[in-house]
């Protein structure tokens, strides 16, 4: 699969990483593509490339959106039309006065798909630190990590849950938009943001939140 990285930081990089090395296609984007040319050899693999984040967005198939949330709109103007793409949002609504609010309760994740261009926007990778993508990737059994996602295009979240295997993690749908806010850091402690859990045990919590809404 052809994939484009917007935002080759912590968490683009490791995970675009892992893509390659998983056999993908993945063009690395930022603001300084000639930085991550380093990035791009490191993968091993003779299938990645780097440029700008309006190259990459052209390219992938999938993108994965790896921006801090303060430069997400100029990342979204940067990368142009984004019709027919998935779009894996790794957001976080950190501000500088500490998490974003948004209109009627709605997720960051619905906040998002709202203004991506017209892609199919699935909410995933935002729930662990690149270092510990990096380190726990390729679990199995028990030991195997779950990474869950978000979202309302089901043909979309397939395909995203598909890299998530491939990225050495197991996939766990939480839902739609509605339970996006599961995944994405609350005011209060939350069952799956900075938590690391095996797919038993995410089932369970998931469905005491289910109960609680």
């Amino acid at each position: 699969m052809e994939i484009g990285i917007i935002g080759s930081g912590h968490i683009g990089g490791t995970v675009g990483t892992l893509w390659a090395r998983a056999g993908h296609s993945v063009f690395f984007s930022s603001r300084h593509p000639e930085q991550l040319v380093a990035l791009a050899q490191a993968t091993g693999s003779s299938r990645t490339r780097v440029g700008t984040i309006r190259e990459a967005a052209q390219f992938g198939e999938v993108l994965l959106f790896a921006i801090p949330w303060s430069g997400v709109q100029e990342a979204f103007d940067a990368a142009g039309p984004l019709d027919g793409k998935i779009l894996i949002d790794t957001s976080n609504q950190f501000t500088g006065n500490g998490q974003g609010q948004f209109p009627n309760g709605i997720s960051a994740a619905e906040f998002n798909a709202r203004r991506a261009n017209g892609a199919s926007l699935v909410k995933s990778y935002n729930t662990l630190t690149s270092r510990f993508l990096a380190t726990a990737t390729g679990r199995t059994g028990p030991k195997r990590v779950i990474m869950p996602y978000a979202g309302d295009d089901a043909a979309a979240k397939h395909v995203v849950a598909g890299l998530i295997n491939d990225s050495g993690f197991e996939p766990f749908d939480v839902g739609g938009w509605s339970e996006a806010h599961f995944i994405e850091p609350p005011r209060r402690p939350s069952a799956f943001y900075g938590e690391e859990w095996s797919l038993t045990t995410a089932r369970h919590l998931l469905s005491q939140l289910m109960k609680g809404q």
